[in-house]
């Protein structure tokens, strides 16, 4: 064999066991210090990848309020209160869709935005204005219901996917889609072979609906799981990778801006309590054998 056929077929040699490597590589901490490691979970980048909206609890998690911090110079800096969530109300589950032009969150805050906090959490919405501020948010009354909705997200053509515990549902908790329909949305229907009477919530769709990645209990912690679509029908969902799932709890799934990464939260709940703080971590989607297109 010729010095130069050797050199390629080392070089060949080395890029594959450096892919090899990088498919295996551990998840990676984001923003410690800054984001993680604080009583913390979820997150949501605006499309340019310079603002990340997440959530900011207690142990208790009595007191959720949305949270944002800026990218300077390669830096997340201090995180500061969200200015749509001043903090008496609970607010959760931020989510920005492909095109930047929508932020969806949850919220206890009272329709009228007058009284009580609610005792359920209701999808609100809010859209980009020309200078870059959002409007006021706008409750999605056509989806909502008395009981909880939680955790939306929407694919590019619009459709959106949440958790509800609403009458008439398999489980605890059960997925379901609104289609988006001329003017608004149709009523919601829950994703048949995918609820069980355990519960599924954190729905987290693939852009081009292709697959479906969500949380639900396994030995009384939340998992990651993935389903797959097939036309109008989704396959048996199966636990998302090791590199992901542990003995702790893995929940509140995201994408990056490009779609390069997948970020998810860890922490430990024990008897309805964080003991143990939020840890955001992001893994290439190539090493989970996935893409969003």
């Amino acid at each position: 064999m010729s010095v130069s056929r050797c050199l390629v077929v080392i070089l060949c040699l080395g890029f594959s066991a450096f892919n090899s490597a990088s498919a295996q590589a551990p998840p990676r901490i984001f923003a410690p210090g800054v984001v993680s490691g604080g009583a913390v979970f979820g997150v949501a980048f605006t499309p340019d990848g310079k603002t990340v909206y997440f959530c900011e609890t207690d142990p208790e998690i009595k007191h959720i309020q949305i949270m944002e911090s800026h990218r300077v110079k390669g830096t997340w800096q201090k995180p500061v209160a969200a200015p749509f969530s001043p903090g008496p109300y609970r607010d959760i589950d931020p989510f920005i869709t492909a095109d930047g032009k929508h932020l969806i969150f949850e919220s206890n805050r009272p329709p009228d935005g007058k009284g009580e906090p609610l005792k359920t959490f209701d999808i609100y919405v809010m859209e980009r204005e020309k200078d870059g501020d959002w409007t006021a948010p706008k409750r999605l009354g056509t989806v909502n219901t008395d009981a909880q909705e939680v955790f939306a997200t929407a694919a590019r053509n619009g459709n959106l996917y949440f958790g509800s515990d609403r009458p008439g549902g398999r489980g605890k908790s059960d997925i379901y889609v609104a289609r988006k329909i001329s003017g608004g949305y149709a009523a919601p229907v829950d994703l048949e072979g995918m609820n069980t009477a355990e519960g599924e919530s954190n729905p987290l769709i693939a852009p081009d609906e292709s697959y479906l990645i969500f949380a639900s209990q396994v030995n009384e912690h939340n998992d990651l799981f993935i389903s797959y679509r097939n036309g109008e029908h989704w396959s048996k969902p199966v636990s998302l990778s090791p590199l992901v799932n542990t003995d702790d709890d893995e929940y509140a799934p995201a994408l990056s801006p490009d779609g390069k990464l997948f970020y998810f939260t860890r922490t430990r709940f024990e008897n309805n309590k964080r003991v143990r703080p939020g840890m955001i971590y992001s893994i290439p989607l190539t090493a989970l054998k996935l893409h969003a297109k």
